[in-house]
């Protein structure tokens, strides 16, 4: 029975990178020596009675994520520092469909304590997010022009924004069950800024094949809260204009409430193997201030030539016909947005108490999208208050992703630093990934006595599974290893 659930678990995790990849912090996930990597699965304890998180710098995060092409994929060198589109790869490499994204999480407080084998933690986050969605064709029209498609339609659904500017107030805990399974929890109410949602976009572009007019028509529908003022009179969008809200008034707004939840389980499987999961993200935002809802529909054909480029008035009579056949409603609608759900599970081998290796598997869905990655990582901790990390990952259908982190210090001021792609830095140009955590934490209550205490219950945070009835078969087994050296370590 352990050999099969063994077999599916792992099955999860090649499930996991068969489409697009995605990511963010495979790293830190299996770094439990860092409070941080609790935002990742809610079960990971505390190791110590108490953290606080610096106000803004205990964690800093960012993230970049292609899912299709980097620079040098789309564009290739035509001498003299200059480029040109690489047609060759839009046409035949160039997936359907394609993503970008961008994540800049900034904690603003964090407060964590440890009662008992209860690990709590509160803190408050900004979070902005951005993903941006389209179809190979789009981009086929824009660097090789319309003569691919004469007689056809380029279909243009699948176009689409999301950006989301929200602050989330979490609280989590976490507790060891009697046969050292590790459950977790977190609640988080969240409180919407500014967004920007495509409902539809069912757009497309005929060419006829004799007279080269193009026809546009479809619908497109755009939810909106964000501080300006429109002006669609008569059917016709005519202007947007900021409305002066202050900074102030927007980051105290909380007309736009929202909530979600995160779970996690760590699950001891043997001595050295330990399966775990989490499900993030697990919520919605009703927005219900600053609304504008943008609903265009129409037809438009453009029979050309195109007149001069100097002349203003024929841009601007182009431009205007352009509009005017266009059926445009602006209305101030309340809508809700769902959070990108994120899933993410771990297999992790302990060799020895310093020494480990697992595999990471996250997945994240937008919409119908999905985005996941898989990560081998290797942790090597020589000392309670110094760790180290290598990774590689597949991801964004690349291979070229190798991730480096670390954290020093332990009592009572830690630093780490974790990229899931180090490359990033010396290819920035081939790269369809960037990533970077970092942050300064508060830890104290870390006595020798409350860290033995810990490993004979299994509730260090760094090498939870070693429950005392293992402790001793462990030890004969790597004789080498010395008890006081095995009590006075992190696991």
């Amino acid at each position: 029975m352990r050999k099969l659930k063994l077999a599916a678990f792992a099955g999860i995790l090649s499930l996991m990178a068969l489409t697009v990849k995605a990511q963010q912090n495979h790293s830190l996930y299996l770094m439990h020596a860092i409070p941080e990597s609790n935002l990742l699965n809610p079960a990971i304890p505390l190791s110590c009675k108490w953290y606080i998180g610096l106000p803004v710098l205990s964690s800093v995060h960012l993230n970049y994520k292609n899912s299709s092409f980097s620079f040098n994929n789309l564009f290739e060198s035509s001498g003299g520092g200059a480029y040109q589109p690489n047609l060759d790869f839009i046409s035949n490499k160039l997936h359907w469909r394609n993503a970008i994204g961008t994540e800049i999480h900034l904690q603003l407080f964090a407060l964590g304590y440890k009662y008992k084998g209860y690990s709590f933690i509160f803190s408050a986050t900004e979070k902005n997010n951005l993903m941006v969605t389209f179809p190979k064709q789009i981009v086929a029209l824009g660097f090789d022009g319309n003569g691919q498609f004469l007689g056809k339609t380029a279909g243009l659904k699948g176009t689409g924004i999301f950006f989301n500017h929200y602050r989330e107030y979490a609280i989590g805990v976490s507790k060891e069950t009697g046969n050292g399974t590790i459950l977790g929890a977190r609640a988080k109410l969240l409180f919407g800024k500014l967004n920007v949602s495509t409902k539809k976009a069912n757009l497309g572009l005929f060419t006829d094949k004799t007279t080269y007019n193009l026809e546009i028509d479809g619908q497109i529908l755009v939810n909106s809260s964000l501080p300006i003022l429109v002006d669609a009179a008569n059917n016709r969008l005519n202007s947007m204009a900021y409305n002066d809200a202050s900074p102030v008034a927007l980051a105290l707004n909380r007309k736009n409430p929202g909530f979600a939840i995160d779970l996690g389980i760590i699950y001891p499987w043997t001595e050295q193997i330990t399966l775990s999961a989490s499900a993030l993200d697990l919520g919605f935002i009703r927005w219900r201030s600053n609304l504008n809802s943008f609903n265009g529909s129409g037809n438009y054909v453009f029979t050309g030539p195109l007149g001069s480029s100097t002349s203003s008035s024929y841009w601007n009579n182009l431009g205007n016909s352009f509009l005017d056949s266009i059926h445009f409603e602006v209305t101030p609608k309340k809508y809700f947005t769902f959070l990108p759900p994120r899933f993410m599970a771990a297999v992790d081998y302990r060799y020895n108490p310093q020494l480990a290796a697992g595999l990471v598997g996250n997945l994240l869905v937008y919409k119908t999208k999905a985005m996941p990655s898989l990560s081998l990582v290797a942790r090597y901790e020589p000392f309670r208050y110094l760790g180290f990390m290598a990774s590689y990952t597949w991801q964004n259908y690349s291979f070229n992703s190798v991730g480096a982190g670390f954290y020093i210090g332990r009592k009572p001021i830690q630093f780490y630093l974790v990229t899931d792609n180090l490359m990033a830095a010396f290819k920035p140009f081939d790269t369809r990934n960037v990533n970077l955590r970092f942050g300064f934490n508060i830890i104290f209550g870390c006595s020798k006595k409350a860290e033995k205490e810990a490993v004979k219950k299994g509730g260090n945070s760094a090498c939870f599974g070693y429950k005392d009835q293992h402790k001793k078969s462990y030890l004969k087994k790597f004789k080498p290893w010395k008890v006081k050296k095995y009590e006075g370590s992190t696991y």
